[in-house]
């Protein structure tokens, strides 16, 4: 396993605020078709709260350190970096995960780089 640097801060908030979208259409995926499968195989009340828990978390990074940003003399502490980054990697662990990958496709493939580029 090869270790990854740390993302600095402007792509912390940039990751943040990408995962919390894709979190929130899995969520309403999920929430819409009664027939895809969450994690347990089953869509249970439960998977929906926290993938919920876990979109808001992302935005309030990304808005809170994009705040922190422009202002002057703010600061975060490197613990609170690491557990702001904790919950980034945790959503892309959860974004990976082969269920969630199926659906995430289905619904909003991610855009290849080369589409990226070319707008």
């Amino acid at each position: 396993m090869t270790i990854s640097p740390p993302l600095t801060y402007c792509q912390l908030i940039t990751e943040a605020n990408r995962l919390a979208l894709r979190i929130r259409r899995l969520h309403e995926a999920l929430e819409a078709d009664p027939l895809l499968e969450g994690p347990n195989g089953e869509d249970s009340e439960f998977d929906q709260m926290e993938l919920v828990g876990l979109e808001q978390q992302l935005y309030g990074i990304g808005s809170v350190l994009e705040l922190l940003g422009h202002t002057p003399n703010a600061f975060v502490n490197p613990e609170a970096m690491d557990a702001l980054r904790g919950v980034v990697r945790k959503a892309a662990g959860l974004e990976q995960e082969p269920w969630a990958a199926v659906i995430l496709d289905r619904v909003e493939p991610a855009p290849q780089f080369n589409e990226v580029i070319a707008k």
